[in-house]
């Protein structure tokens, strides 16, 4: 008697302690952009919306997020200032981690121009030119208080190259444009504005400042050059803008408020 009683109780324990299976598993998102640096702060959503918890949430500095779903079909959503969204279908069938990779390119902007609103800028016709930066010879390029980096992204496809700014106290960056040759560039000593030669073609070029302030639009620099000079430097100036091979280019921040610019070719 004592022996089946201990058989009816060893029976008893084994079906009260069944092993539940799982019924979520981790998912851990990673951001890249097409050079392979990682992207933080990209919204990563999901499709159907979890029930039981947030429905997504943002990369981290290091471009990873990791989620808890419920087993089931999703889809991911990636999306992030300046770049083109991205979607992924997972399927979660099991307890084992997923690691999901998205490699994000950047967005073409079609949107409507914005009137510059920056403050009142000279600009003056001097030599020599003295780049501080030129891109994409380099990848980085800091302002002098260190506050923001300009930021090279190049691809293998259209567009070839892009330029973010990065600020280095929010952790934030930005698109600004993108661009086909090369450019060269130059910090403003206030670490508020910036200067951009464009080699846009063989025999010609542009000039535009940039404010770190995103509200405020970019200036062509030769609206402003041919709205300074009387009308005889206006015909002369373009002229020589006319002439094969003949560049504008930026030189030097004379002033927080003064760009010298200079003719070469």
């Amino acid at each position: 008697m004592h022996c089946l009683c201990s058989v009816a109780f060893l029976v008893y324990c084994s079906l009260g302690t069944p092993q539940n299976k799982p019924d979520r598993a981790r998912i851990v998102v990673i951001v890249e952009d097409v050079s392979g640096a990682v992207v933080a702060n990209a919204h990563v959503g999901v499709r159907p919306a979890p029930t039981d918890s947030a429905p997504g949430s943002a990369t981290g500095s290091d471009g990873r997020l990791s989620l808890s779903l419920l087993l089931g079909s999703y889809d991911l959503i990636v999306t992030a200032p300046g770049f083109a969204k991205s979607e992924k279908h997972i399927e979660v069938r099991d307890s084992e981690t997923q690691t999901i990779e998205f490699q994000i390119r950047v967005a073409t902007y079609d949107g409507p121009m914005v009137e510059p609103i920056l403050p009142p800028l000279t600009v003056e016709l001097v030599y020599p030119n003295a780049f501080q930066a030129s891109f994409p010879k380099e990848s980085e390029y800091s302002s002098p208080d260190r506050h923001y980096v300009i930021v090279g992204v190049n691809s293998d496809r259209e567009p070839y190259h892009t330029v973010f700014l990065r600020d280095n106290v929010s952790r934030t960056r930005r698109k600004l444009f993108i661009y086909a040759r090369h450019i060269g560039l130059l910090w403003n000593a206030n670490s508020a504005t910036f200067a951009v030669t464009d080699y846009v073609g063989s025999d010609s070029s542009q000039v535009s400042i940039f404010s770190v302030d995103e509200s405020r639009a970019p200036i062509r620099v030769l609206d402003l050059l041919l709205s300074q000079v009387p009308d005889d430097a206006r015909k002369t100036l373009r002229t020589e803008l006319t002439n094969h091979h003949v560049y504008i280019e930026a030189s030097a921040w004379l002033s927080p408020t003064v760009l010298s610019v200079q003719l070469s070719g």
